[in-house]
């Protein structure tokens, strides 16, 4: 037999026992509660799924991912209705900046145009 055909027993894996959303919600000082109410189920199931599901998570956020972070909560959340609310809110978000963003571009220019004017009226001023 070589060494590549010697299998280990399986050893046990450790179990890890998650807190309940009312022990989390007992530790949270008052102001965060409604917050912690709304997204821990999110957060239990994503670190029921796995250490993989939590380094991801982690990881988005020390990267600055808030969004991806905060779908990939909103996504584990139990309330499908909630998710389907949140994809449209943020669509509704992006067409909004899309048409802000058009606005600006348009006072910019606005702008561009009455500065080019003064600047013409005062070097015919200084000609005087």
């Amino acid at each position: 037999m070589t060494a590549a055909q010697v299998t280990q027993p399986d050893e046990p894996k450790p179990v890890v026992v998650l807190p309940t959303l009312a022990e989390i919600l007992a530790k949270t000082p008052v102001k965060f509660q409604p917050f912690v109410a709304q997204l821990g189920p999110g957060l239990l199931a994503i670190a029921g799924q796995g250490i993989g599901n939590v380094s991801t998570w982690i990881l988005r956020v020390a990267q600055g991912d808030t969004m991806g972070a905060y779908k990939q909560v909103v996504e584990a959340l139990p309330n499908d209705a909630f998710i389907t609310q949140w994809d449209a809110d943020d669509a509704k978000l992006d067409q909004d900046n899309a048409a802000n963003a058009a606005n600006i571009a348009a006072w910019k220019h606005a702008e561009a145009i009455v500065l080019e004017g003064l600047l013409g009226m005062a070097s015919l001023l200084v000609a005087l």
